[in-house]
């Protein structure tokens, strides 16, 4: 291809492309888009508005943009928060650990229930009270108290709770025993909480029953259960698997989790050690409806050749 030929070419190119970008503009004028060259970019900062730095309600929900997001804050499943909204149903101690409310959070478990179905915890499983250390139960404790007075705005039932509190401390000083201090901290969060009438109030944890430490300390005594600094019956403790309100064994996977009973696992089958006769038969015991006892089987004109499943008799 010689020189004249490559620029006519070329000029041929740029015409059929100046051809193109006519067609393309009175396109966009016809459906009334706007070209490239018409366009600017917009910039983000001019579209949007300042925010607020107040409390506002929008969309039917309240927000304070004047305060930065909380990165500690944890609270509890749905299911105890809406406990703790009333003061009743099941609140067990372990809960308020802060590393099982972030355990908890991470492990969502959706479930719907029938409207004959009584609600039950079905999240992620917590440990049961007799799993608690005293170091332990003072920072589960502690926690509840900063719930109560921080997020549920409980001020007066706050204080209530650390007068009790200083009473469970006070008669683990005075009994020189856990078990008892603890019992009497249980006995008395059970009986705050337990579920009430519509009517009925929630009583004072502060005060405490007449006659209710002598009840615990006979009770510990009996279990053995004197002059213990912490809670023999968590893990690693010397009665770790034993249930703590009768002198039996309990298997200790069912005592620490929600999975069975919340204060103590559920006791092994008792066995009285007496040696149980062996069973009658391929089938044990079992006789049957048709089952006659002075039934015997006839002898009478049985050959002595007879040959069955076995080896022949000669």
């Amino acid at each position: 291809m010689t020189e004249d030929e490559r620029k006519e070419k070329l000029r041929q190119v740029q015409s059929r492309l100046e051809e193109i970008e006519e067609l393309v503009r009175k396109s966009a004028e016809l459906t009334g888009l706007s070209t490239d060259e018409d366009t600017e970019m917009s910039d983000p900062t001019e579209m949007s508005k300042p925010l607020p730095n107040c409390s506002f309600e929008e969309g039917g929900l309240s927000f304070d943009f004047s305060k930065a997001a909380d990165a500690n804050a944890v609270g509890l499943p749905l299911f105890f928060h809406k406990n703790m909204q009333t003061l009743q149903g099941s609140l067990p101690l372990p809960i308020f650990n802060k590393l099982w409310q972030q355990a908890a959070s991470d492990n969502h478990t959706d479930y719907k229930k029938s409207d004959k179905e009584i609600e039950k915890y079905r999240g992620h499983p917590f440990p049961g009270e007799w799993s608690q250390s005293r170091f332990e139960w003072n920072e589960n404790f502690d926690t509840l108290v900063e719930m109560c007075r921080r997020v549920y705005k409980y001020y007066s039932f706050a204080n209530a709770l650390e007068i009790h509190k200083k009473n469970v401390i006070r008669i683990f000083k005075d009994q020189r025993s856990w078990v008892i201090a603890f019992r009497y901290d249980l006995t008395i969060r059970k009986a705050t909480f337990a579920v009430r009438n519509p009517n009925d109030k929630i009583p004072n944890p502060a005060l405490e029953p007449t006659g209710l430490v002598d009840e615990i300390y006979y009770a510990a005594r009996a279990q053995g259960d004197l002059n213990l600094d912490d809670n023999p019956y968590r893990k690693g403790g010397p009665k770790f698997g034993r249930n703590p309100y009768a002198d039996i064994t309990s298997d200790p996977s069912s005592s620490n989790s929600s999975q069975g009973n919340a204060t103590s696992g559920q006791s092994r089958p008792y066995s009285s050690g007496r040696t149980q006769p062996r069973s009658q038969g391929p089938y044990g015991n079992y006789k049957g409806k048709n089952f006659n006892p002075s039934y015997k089987r006839p002898e009478g004109n049985r050959s002595d050749n007879f040959k069955g499943k076995g080896k022949e008799k000669m």
